[in-house]
């Protein structure tokens, strides 16, 4: 220590006694110092400058005149605008910019636009200094290029933005906790999720009490083990948005530990689950109705054979009395009960999508239309009823009778709900798919629909009646006053005509119950005419009668019988087919059980059309177990007849059945007269005929082109294209139709040419009812002589062990 301290004292001493050697020194040290910082300078990777406080440039590095494109004996003596390193629109930032440095404040880094002697814009920053350098104030500069750091910011932005989008989509979010600090970070999606405004920071407290206070302590409970156990867990809670709304998330979480295996983070996402949990409760309920369906399907089936025996001999008892016959008032009870059981299983069997329908092309506002007078009786004159009709004509293809017990359900469903002075609306209005998407559930729905709405201002219903609504025998009415069957009915019919029904309710507020069915554009359907009278409903044919139930198949042969038909009876499929195989003559008609053990009525069917071409069939059952295979059957010629039925209903089918190809002849009477058309109408329809009327013969073209018509009758002089023009056109695009000319003018001259132009037959005014009847009845058996020709007849081979007149079974 004395050695160290006497040695400073002599260096001391020596400097005292050698100033200048000192100063060397001092400079050499100087020197040094430049060197290391012109060094620095010179090979630092960013721009480096010095200038002076007016912005003049004094000094720049190598990087500076690799940055700018430009030599440093270029650049020195300019300011960054005389050299030209900034647009226009930046020049008065760098002007406040250096005015402020060089009053000696220091200002944080900012980013601006350098252009380089190429002409091309850099990303740049700029961070600057004052300073002094041998006693002269000067700037000490930074540039930066940022421009690689830019597209890495302009990518993650990009990728956020692109984040955010599919968190949106997917109604997605997530979110990070900070262990330490309780901090919350999370996307902008939680705050949409949650129902909150979106701010750069939010407190997790904010977030926690939107959570529906039933599901408060399980979020709670599911971070605590979260971090007391470090397991991922899954959360399902409920969020009340600040407008009252409620939506079902799901949250699942994860913990991260620190390197001292301490919790850091718990990290999560969260997925708003509302329309998914919509969906889960419809499929909940349809899987509910569509089980149900299948107990009231298979119990109105049982059922519906029970009451086909039972109505079926009160009818036949009720034929042989009159009122004075003892028992006759207990029979017709017994039978108005028996209808309204029938009534019932009719409903179950629409619930469970079983019952037999027969689509046709109708236009919704004129059903609406008519049965408008009825709607009205029906709700009373102290309920407004108002119609809004779509001008464009919504048509669909359903069964008629099912469209008309949609609408009066719903409307009587209406009424019971509102009170004297309500008002019920009844909508029509063609829509798209996207609708029933977005209300009433139909993810798979596609092409246009037609709407039918019906909407009252009475009482509504809460959520827990909205949930049972479909379900049968669910009712609210007073007791008698509802069977619990109206809205499970139209649902059930909803469904099987393809469609979708939704239904809105508030309490206090009223209820809209909206039916969507697919929008056709085919022609509207031609509407049969009535069924011919019971004493014309009679027969002498063969008909085989198949059923496993030996009550329905005893009833089926007395009422054929009564009606004057011959009949065989099977109790299964292969006892037909083995009748089939041995009965020598024809087998006109086999009315044939659709459902049976063993050979079902379908595989009968099939098995005929081999053996037995030209034989009929009529298919019967209290329901068929698989609707698109009848209509095939119906597709291929087949009839059908729902059980229950009466005696005169099935010799009606019988009769149906059994007429030529086509069913039912229709006729088409044209004739701009009104009293004309309607005296031609009465005698063909009094004779078991369907009329079609039409005033014109445009209006004939439409309904041949629209409908299967088997013979028109039209007159030759009227407005609106007069019959030879119609007979011209017809035979061109119709040559199978049946077509008798009538006219009453120029004494019956144009009827010849009638003749020559197509007409099978003329008739001249005044009509003779014998001679139209006679008429009309020849050529309708020619016409069905040249199809049987056609067609051949291979019934009329013989089969051993069976004669005529022979009845197996019976």
């Amino acid at each position: 220590m004395a050695d160290s301290i006497s040695k400073s004292r002599a260096d001391e001493a020596h400097e005292e006694l050698d100033p200048m050697g000192a100063l060397c020194r001092e400079l050499a040290a100087v020197r040094a110092s430049e060197v290391r910082f012109r060094t620095l300078f010179e090979n630092a990777p960013d721009c480096y400058y010095l200038s002076d406080l007016s912005g003049v440039l004094l000094e720049g590095n190598r990087a500076a005149e690799k940055l700018t494109g430009y030599r440093k004996g270029e650049l020195l003596g300019k300011t960054f605008a005389s050299a030209n390193l900034l647009p226009r629109h930046q020049m008065q930032w760098a002007a406040r910019r250096l005015a402020r440095t060089a009053a000696g404040e220091l200002s944080g880094p900012e980013e601006f636009t350098l252009i380089r002697k190429d002409g091309r814009h850099v990303a740049a920053e700029l961070q600057s200094i004052p300073a002094e350098i041998d006693g002269r104030p000067v700037i000490l500069g930074c540039v930066r290029d940022i421009t690689a750091r830019k597209a890495a910011e302009a990518a993650l932005r990009r990728s956020e933005a692109s984040l955010g989008r599919a968190q949106g989509m997917a109604s997605l979010c997530n979110w990070e906790v900070d262990c330490r600090t309780n901090t919350l970070e999370c996307s902008a999606e939680m705050y949409r999720i949650f129902g909150l405004p979106v701010r750069p920071q939010a407190s997790r407290r904010e977030f926690l009490d939107r959570v529906h206070v039933s599901d408060l302590s399980k979020v709670e409970e599911s971070m605590r083990e979260l971090l007391r156990t470090g397991q991922a867990r899954d959360t399902e809670f409920r969020v009340v948005r600040l407008d009252g709304s409620v939506r079902h998330v799901r949250e699942h979480a994860e913990l991260e530990l620190d390197e001292n295996g301490d919790p850091a983070r718990a990290i999560g996402v969260i997925q708003d689950i509302t329309d998914y949990k919509h969906l889960e409760e419809r499929f909940q309920t349809a899987q509910k109705l569509e089980s149900v369906g299948r107990l009231a399907g298979g119990i109105a089936h049982d059922f519906n054979n029970l009451l086909t025996v039972i109505n079926g001999y009160s009818d036949v008892l009720l034929q042989a009395m009159d009122e004075t016959t003892p028992g006759c008032k207990a029979i017709r009870e017994i039978r108005k009960a028996g209808e309204k059981a029938a009534l019932l299983t009719h409903q179950l069997l629409t619930f469970s999508r079983r019952q037999v329908v027969q689509p046709v092309v109708m236009d919704v506002n004129a059903v609406v239309r008519e049965v408008d007078s009825m709607l009205r009786r029906l709700i009373g004159e102290d309920i407004e009823l108002i119609t809004v009709l779509d001008p464009v004509s919504p048509r669909v293809k359903a069964d008629p009778g099912q469209f008309h017990q949609i609408l009066m359900n719903l409307v009587v469903n209406a009424r019971d709900a509102v009170q004297p002075g309500g008002r019920i609306i009844v909508e029509t209005t063609n829509v798209d798919a996207p609708s029933i998407r977005a209300q009433a559930g139909g993810s798979d729905a596609q092409g246009p629909y037609v709407l039918l709405a019906v909407s009252d201002n009475g009482e509504g219903m809460d959520e827990e009646t909205r949930n049972h609504v479909f379900e049968p025998f669910y009712t609210t009415k007073a007791q008698g006053r509802g069977t619990g069957l109206g809205m499970s009915a139209v649902y059930g019919i909803v469904k099987q005509s393809g469609g979708w029904i939704w239904v809105y309710s508030e309490p206090g507020k009223g209820t809209t119950v909206k039916v969507y069915l697919p929008r056709v554009d085919a022609s509207i359907s031609v509407t049969e005419g009535p069924q011919p009278p019971a004493d014309k409903l009679g027969g002498t044919e063969t008909v085989l009668v198949v059923e496993d139930q030996d009550e329905v198949r005893n009833l089926t042969s007395e009422v054929l019988e009564s009606y004057g038909y011959r009949v065989l009876t099977a109790e299964n499929g292969a006892a037909a087919l083995d009748i089939c195989g041995r009965f020598e003559g024809a087998i006109h008609l086999v009315i044939t059980d659709v459902v049976m053990p063993g050979i079902s009525g379908r595989e009968l069917a099939q098995r005929l059309r081999v053996i037995r071409p030209d034989t009929r069939l009529l298919f019967m059952s209290g329901y068929t177990d698989n609707v698109a295979v009848y209509r095939a059957e119906v597709d291929a010629g087949a009839a059908f007849l729902q059980k229950p039925f009466s005696p005169v209903g099935l010799a009606g089918k019988v009769r149906e059945a059994l007429r030529p190809a086509g069913g039912l002849a229709t006729i088409l009477v044209v004739d701009d007269e009104a009293g004309v058309r309607g005296l031609l109408a009465e005698i063909l329809t009094t004779n078991g005929y369907a009329v079609i009327e039409a005033e014109n013969g445009r209006k004939a073209i439409d309904l041949v082109r629209a409908g299967s018509i088997d013979l028109m009758i039209t007159d030759l002089v009227m407005p609106e294209k007069e019959g030879i023009e119609t007979i011209l056109e017809l035979r061109k695009t119709h040559p199978a139709l049946e077509i008798v000319a009538m006219s009453g003018a120029f004494s019956g001259e144009y009827l010849s040419t009638a003749r020559l132009l197509g007409a099978q037959a003329t008739l001249a005014k005044p009509i003779e009812p014998n001679g139209l009847l006679t008429l009309v009845s020849n050529i309708l058996q020619k016409k069905a002589s040249r199809q049987e020709k056609v067609h051949g007849n291979s019934s009329r081979q013989s089969f051993h062990g069976i004669r005529p007149g022979e009845c197996p079974g019976h």
